[in-house]
């Protein structure tokens, strides 16, 4: 069983470790309800979302984007942003992370 306590998504992996890599991307799995916390993040970087199934929603510098099947968002990181399932199922994402080095 998955706990709802622990926010962030479960990842499966489809590229190659941060380190060696700028670009990582992994099938993420979001618990219904789970969120990134009450605090904005901001990072170096950027990160393509394409939503498989469910929904997902994102804040960025204060403006919502409500993602469903189908849908995605792409933006850089070091914009304040926040991300949360809404749904009552667990979504599934494709999501890619781009780290400069």
């Amino acid at each position: 069983p998955r706990s709802t306590l622990f926010p962030y998504p479960t990842l499966f992996r489809s590229s190659g470790p941060y380190g060696r890599f700028f670009v990582a991307g992994a099938i993420a799995t979001v618990v219904a309800g789970a969120d990134s916390g009450a605090n904005p993040m901001e990072h170096p970087g950027e990160e393509l979302v394409f939503v498989l199934d469910g929904e997902l929603e994102f804040m960025v510098e204060d403006q919502p984007y409500r993602l469903h099947e189908g849908d995605a968002i792409h933006f850089r990181t070091d914009r304040r942003h926040q991300w949360r399932n809404p749904g009552k199922e667990d979504a599934r994402a494709v999501w890619m992370a781009l780290r400069p080095g």
